[in-house]
């Protein structure tokens, strides 16, 4: 037949031909979705919806679809499908119901630069390698980063924050740095047991990588939705090939000079305690002690200190924009903290249930200002069902928090700011709704969920006992809470300024 068909045809018209039909056949194959998926738009040949989001707001266009195409929908980006989960029901039918067969990670390239070949944990798949390092970093969370160990660490800073902020005087200013100064040198020194001087270049050139990573990791790279644009050379992913490896190159010299001088009886920090886990594997002759190797540990602690640091300041200047664009609210947090702690004993962890309205409000805040609205890529790793639907094995799953978190049916008018919703009716009691999930769920449920939660609430009480946040004048009918319209799947606030005065 095809012989036939090209007869009479001149030999380089018919190899222009035969091209021809290829490209419209291979085109029609790569945007037909497998049988029984998700509902979805319909993909451009090779690139998929990637279009779909140039020039737009990720978060509007992953939820402007779910208003079209159900709770669960399936998109292509380049070359792969990715279904995408929109509603707290549809999580507990994925992430709850199937916690294993969700459990995966995509094998994306930035997040293989980034992590020297998936020996992390956030990115790493599902395997006993990955439950011995999440293990192992919990263990290091609870020992070192919780508790006593945790306020003392809050508390050193303070005095520090304190002066930043009570210099500022009359003068309008972005909080911004003072914030990531605080929380970055807790981490630091939960972590290395190292302090920064306010003013110290590697301080602001670590917050600057950070958030350059941030930035990658929101936006994602091409490479990662079309492998093969990894093997062109471009000066952006040069640029950003550089960055990991200069971020990781700090860890790593952390890491060696806590080697070179690692005594197992005296274990100071987050470092010492995984030192302190490798020695007993060789001791002990266990036989996943390739498992706990140097690269594997750098990995470890990468992740502890990235991803707190980020989660923490992205929450807490949320915090401060809304109650300056809330000072009711900010009234009544104060009003509260001065009733039960007063204005010079620093809270502690267990101050936590006798501050409702206060935790509500940072509750609130999780929820309004969601620092990341669309969990960490999943991917499948076998064949799943989701009601009538068939979801292939290697599929990659997105959950949309954001969504969830605006979702009219579970929020009255999601889009206000209003702290009494986590409260009961006699306002006296915090309740937490199921379908409030800032640290997403299931087996890949965020590793420093309660470390977060325990520091934001520890900064963010001291920073409300201590002063009193307001807009500068001549911004006082304009709304400070607002995202970063370029800020990708990372929900950032956009930069602003206020006005702090002490309050004793």
């Amino acid at each position: 037949m095809i012989v036939q068909l090209f007869e009479g045809i001149g030999s380089g018209t018919s190899i222009m031909i035969f091209v021809t039909i290829m490209l419209i056949i291979l085109s029609s194959w790569s945007i037909q979705r497998p049988k029984n998926m998700p509902p979805g738009p319909i993909a451009w040949p090779f690139i998929g919806n990637i279009p779909s989001f140039f020039g737009k707001s990720s978060l509007k266009v992953l939820t402007d679809f779910s208003k079209v195409y159900g709770d669960v929908y399936t998109l292509k980006l380049g070359n792969r499908y990715v279904v995408v989960v929109n509603s707290i029901e549809s999580i507990r039918e994925t992430l709850v119901k199937q916690p294993v067969e969700f459990a995966g990670r995509p094998r994306l390239y930035s997040a293989e630069l980034m992590t020297d070949n998936y020996k992390d944990i956030v990115f790493s798949d599902y395997s006993p390698i990955w439950k011995l390092h999440r293990k192992l970093a919990s263990a290091a969370i609870r020992n070192y980063a919780s508790g006593s160990h945790l306020e003392k660490l809050v508390d050193g800073i303070k005095p520090k924050l304190d002066a930043a902020l009570s210099e500022k005087g009359n003068s309008a200013f972005d909080p911004k740095l003072i914030i990531g100064y605080g929380v970055y040198n807790i981490l630091a020194s939960m972590c290395f047991g190292i302090e920064y001087d306010f003013d110290d270049p590697d301080f602001k050139k670590l917050m600057n990588m950070l958030e350059n990573i941030t930035d990658v990791f929101g936006e994602g790279l091409m490479a990662d939705y079309i492998p093969g644009l990894r093997h062109i050379p471009t000066p952006g992913l040069r640029n950003v090939q550089n960055l990991f490896s200069e971020y990781l190159a700090m860890i790593r010299k952390e890491f060696k000079r806590h080697q070179d001088n690692f005594n197992p009886d005296e274990i100071k920090d987050l470092t010492d305690f995984v030192l302190a886990a490798q020695q007993e594997a060789v001791e002990e002759g266990n036989d996943n002690i390739a498992d706990l190797s140097d690269d594997y540990l750098v990995q470890t602690l990468s992740d502890i200190f990235g991803a707190g640091s980020d989660t923490t300041t992205t929450t807490l200047l949320w915090s401060i924009a809304t109650l300056v664009d809330h000072p009711d609210v900010q009234a009544k947090v104060q009003a509260e903290i001065d009733e039960v702690i007063g204005r010079t004993r620093s809270t502690n962890l267990n101050d936590r249930g006798s501050l409702p309205y206060t935790q509500a409000t940072i509750y609130e805040i999780m929820r309004y200002g969601i620092v990341a609205p669309v969990a960490v890529p999943h991917r499948t790793i076998s064949e799943c069902t989701f009601g009538s639907y068939r979801i292939p094995q290697d599929t990659w799953v997105l959950i949309n928090l954001y969504a969830v978190h605006n979702d009219e049916r579970h929020w009255e008018d999601p889009h206000e700011f209003r702290p009494e919703r986590f409260l009961s009716d006699e306002k006296c009691q915090v309740e937490r709704p199921d379908s409030f999930l800032p640290f997403s769920a299931g087996r890949r449920v965020c590793l420093g969920e309660s470390l977060a939660k325990s520091e934001i609430f520890l900064i963010f009480t001291w920073l409300f006992q201590t002063f009193m946040f307001v807009k500068p004048t001549d911004m006082e009918n304009v709304k400070t809470a607002e995202p970063q319209a370029d800020s990708g799947l990372i929900h950032i606030p956009k930069p602003y300024k206020v006005l702090v005065e002490k309050r004793f």
